[in-house]
């Protein structure tokens, strides 16, 4: 399975690479342009092969061998065409400091004629390996084996384990007393309704979703509520026919000469609803993977007012959503939860050892709410009595959980599998960051977009909105975990330490990404030789002197400190010069894609301005680009040779914010490919009004705005603005220059006073998310502009003004410092009307919500509840959220 996934990724971005240097380059190409479309093409047949038989393909050895050669092929073209194009820029950057531009065209072109000649060498290559990859898959009969009527051992296991009798008693149910009550109240009045109705339980595989329809299932057959019922499970190779003849044997119990005449879909479908007619019925359907499998079986259920209600379990947030269902997200359990949890398993009727219980406190911690994790080590523990024995499983954690058990092992990889191609790389990539990493999403996509992930179906879909849609189908399939999931500016999710495991073990197999962060063992060069990206966290050497060629992705920080993105103890750091890490990777990785150096806060450097070598300009296949310094230190200065990273989509520089900035050198004004500046910067002149293409942007002084001619930056969605002077003779041109901005999206504003909100929007209607650091002023006209602000976030508000109250699809409400001088805030009985989340953090200054007031709100979160004033339904909403 991982293997077919390696090839699949391998050949994606191989024919992006050479369909690109196709398109780009054809006319330096010469001859060698008709070899290069012949590659591309053999590499799609093999492409298609992959895709017709990844799930038919059997557990062969000989099949292993031919997909892993598949896959070196395909890096190996992407390299031998990459390193092509780094030695023409090279040597065109050369001749061009030299002798000049004039003589550079005339200089370079029998060097590009040598590079070709070489090129086509690389590429007969290539064609030799293709005609022996073809020839032994012909020779050994390397045909797909059709599986797919027969699941693996493992996953039938996991499969009989759920369709396992619904009525067992599951002793081990923790936390979910008030859940239980909540949707059994739920299921039995649905708002005095009638109408055929069904509740989703939802949440990532683990978390007892199975458990807790099994409790409500018992309750109600228990009380004989329904007139019928009936258990079944789907699965992800489910077949609709015997799912039909299930539930008929199930609820109906008829003679076998009716059964036999029961042979198509339709017969049982129809069967199946007239007997259900004007019946009273109660139907689990568990382990529910695709809408087409909910749909496949909906007709069967009659809709006739007899109270008759569905009870659906899903991994898929597109699933449970299906025919107006409620919704019900599982949480993870808390601290207090997860150790009854495992005290129960680990020492059925008796109390944890004493000597024992602070090792086992810290395993439970690290499964992080999860119950299956949970479960599956008080079930390994409870064999084991000694500190020595409990220590060993600590430092082998999930090793041990997953050698201990069938279902932990597999739960995830089922949902891995499900996942289509496109999403498999992007699930991935989580590898890449250190365990405990709230991980910004913003980030993440233009990573995601930096690596050639994100394919663009549509000429005018933008790569960050196809990125965005990436992401929350992850979320949606319940592998990411995101406690609001209300698009606030500075927006972070987290992994489960399983899940990530899951994708730094697979990730490694297929030689996609290589993690190491073990403070004991430093990698060597063998290790990092056979992967395409590496993400070192620790230890650090001073010289970065491991050697791959075809490197594509470096990944280098520290863990520790007082990071806000970590949660993290503190470690000590290594001392790096900084310019001497970067030509080190100059000199080891020059296909490198992306680059992201994050150093924490104790790193000593050399000097408090740092200065980013001449060397960094010959990373000409550069996308990404990051230096997270914060706190330490700032960037002193960027050199004129970041003018020939002319592939760079993304910078960002995140430093201190009381040291000088970083500046901008005038030779940036060539990166037409820039679309996010990321970070505060300065430059000089009006140049960066050429950068078309961005899409980001931080402006740190006013004179520099009102100097732009914003005419150009019509792709602007992201723009933060630093304005600490007052606007006095600027105003118009300050307010003017948003005129132009008609897809700008997101806009943050630092200022202390004296800027109209209203002014701004009246200008640029267009943005949905709006955050101030400052005094907010409003006329009371917002509510007449911003009718598209979906979005708010304000800092150091003192009043709280209809016109905020009244913003007709404002969704989520950030408010934060509403500190001592701040008057009470109030919302009105008709205030907030489309408001689904609200966050507060309240000192003194109370915030009262007038009955009626909110009536969507689902999601809140309150910092000093005591001094919020609302309704029952409200306070609520705190306790829930909270849990």
């Amino acid at each position: 399975m991982a293997a077919e996934i390696g090839a699949a990724i391998a050949i994606a971005s191989a024919v992006l690479k050479l369909s690109q240097v196709l398109y780009e380059k054809g006319s330096v190409l010469l001859s060698v342009r008709d070899d290069i479309e012949n590659v591309k093409r053999e590499l799609e047949w093999m492409q298609s092969f992959l895709q017709d038989a990844e799930k038919k393909m059997g557990d062969s050895s000989l099949i292993r061998q031919w997909v892993s050669d598949v896959r070196d092929l395909a890096y190996d073209s992407e390299d031998v065409i990459d390193t092509f194009l780094l030695q023409i820029q090279a040597s065109e950057t050369h001749i061009a400091a030299c002798l000049g531009a004039m003589c550079r065209c005339f200089i370079t072109q029998p060097t590009k004629l040598r590079r070709v000649c070489k090129l086509r060498g690389e590429i007969n290559k290539l064609t030799a390996r293709i005609n022996g990859i073809s020839s032994r898959r012909e020779r050994y009969g390397l045909t797909a084996v059709d599986v797919s009527a027969s699941p693996s051992g493992s996953n039938r296991q996991v499969t009989d384990l759920r369709r396992s009798t619904p009525y067992a008693y599951n002793e081990y149910m923790i936390g979910l007393a008030e859940t239980t009550s909540f949707l059994t109240d739920k299921l039995l009045i649905n708002g005095g309704s009638d109408r055929l109705f069904a509740i989703s339980i939802l949440g990532m595989g683990g978390l007892g979703k199975t458990t807790l329809a099994r409790k409500l299932y018992n309750n109600f057959i228990s009380r004989e509520h329904f007139e019928t019922h009936a258990w079944v499970c789907v699965s992800q190779q489910y077949n609709t026919q015997d799912i039909l003849l299930q539930l008929i044997k199930s609820m109906t119990n008829p003679p076998t000469e009716v059964l036999d005449g029961l042979t198509s879909k339709d017969s049982m479908e129809a069967y199946l609803r007239n007997f259900l007619r004007e019946r009273r019925f109660l139907v689990v359907i568990d382990d529910v993977w695709e809408r087409e499998a909910w749909e496949s079986l909906e007709r069967a259920f009659p809709d006739d007012n007899y109270k008759s209600r569905l009870i659906i379990t899903t991994r898929n947030e597109q699933v449970a959503t299906l025919n107006n269902a409620y919704v019900h997200r599982l949480r993870y359990l808390d601290k207090n939860e997860s150790w009854e949890l495992f005290c129960r398993k680990a020492f059925p009727g008796e109390k944890c050892p004493s000597n024992l219980e602070q090792l086992g406190k810290e395993m439970v911690e690290k499964c992080s709410g999860l119950p299956l994790a949970i479960v599956t080590l008080g079930g390994l523990l409870s064999t084991k009595s000694t500190i020595s024995e409990w220590e060993t499983v600590k430092n082998n954690l999930w090793r041990e959980l997953e050698k201990d058990s069938v279902p932990i092992s597999n739960v995830l990889t089922l949902s891995f599998k499900d996942l289509p191609n496109h999403l498999k790389q992007c699930f991935l990539y989580v590898g890449m960051f250190p365990e405990d990493f709230n991980i910004p999403v913003s980030n993440l996509m233009l990573l995601w977009v930096a690596e050639g992930f994100i394919k663009q179906d549509q000429q005018d879909g933008r790569l960050t909105d196809i990125a965005k849609s990436y992401f929350s189908e992850l979320l949606g399939r319940s592998l990411f975990h995101q406690d609001e999931g209300w698009g606030w500016m500075d927006s972070t999710f987290r992994v489960h330490d399983l899940v990530r495991d899951l994708a730094i073990r697979t990730a490694r197999e297929i030689h996609l990404s290589l993690y190491h962060d073990d403070k004991y063992r430093t990698l060597n060069s063998q290790e990092v030789s056979s992967h395409r990206r590496l993400a070192v966290f620790y230890p650090l050497r001073t010289q970065c002197d491991y050697t791959n060629p075809s490197l594509r992705t470096l990944h280098v920080g520290t863990i520790g400190g007082e990071d806000p993105y970590m949660a993290f103890p503190r470690v000590p750091h290594c001392n790096i010069p900084f310019d001497e890490v970067l030509r080190s990777v100059h000199k080891h990785f020059r296909l490198l894609r992306v680059l992201d150096i994050e150093l924490g806060l104790n790193n000593v450097f050399e000097q408090r301005g740092t200065i980013i070598p001449n060397e960094i300009g010959s990373l000409v296949h550069l996308r990404y680009l990051g230096f997270w310094l914060q706190k330490i230190s700032s960037v002193k200065l960027l050199p004129h040779t970041m003018g020939d990273l002319t592939a760079l989509q993304t910078l960002v520089i995140k430093s201190d914010p009381y040291l000088p900035h970083a500046v901008l050198p005038h030779s940036m004004v060539k990166l037409k490919n820039l679309r996010h500046l990321i970070g505060v910067f300065e430059f000089t002149g009006n140049w960066i009004e050429n950068l078309t293409c961005l899409e980001t942007l931080h402006v740190y002084d006013l004179q520099i705005w009102c100097q732009l001619s914003t005419t150009r930056l019509t792709n602007l969605r992201h723009l933060t603005l630093d304005i600490t002077k007052p606007l006095e003779g600027n105003s118009e041109k300050f307010y003017d220059n948003f005129q132009n901005l008609t897809g700008l999206q997101a806009l943050s504003l630092f200022y202390r006073s004296g800027i109209s909100v209203s002014e701004i929007f009246k200008r640029c209607p267009a943005i949905t998310h709006f955050s101030v650091h400052g005094d907010f002023y409003d006329d009371g006209e917002l509510n007449e502009f911003a009718v598209n602000l979906q979005v708010l976030e304000l800092r150091y508000i003192k009043k709280l003004t209809p016109s905020i109250e009244r913003l007709p699809r404002l969704q989520a409400l950030l408010l934060l410092h509403v500190g001592a001088g701040a008057d009470d805030l109030t919302c009105s009985e008709r205030g907030f009307p489309q408001l689904r989340a609200l966050h507060l953090q309240l000192y003194r200054a109370r915030f009262i919500v007038k009955e009626g007031g909110m009536p969507l709100l689902t999601h809140l979160k309150v910092r000093n509840p005591k001094n919020f004033i609302a309704s029952d339904r409200l306070q609520q909403l705190i306790t829930s959220n909270a849990s």
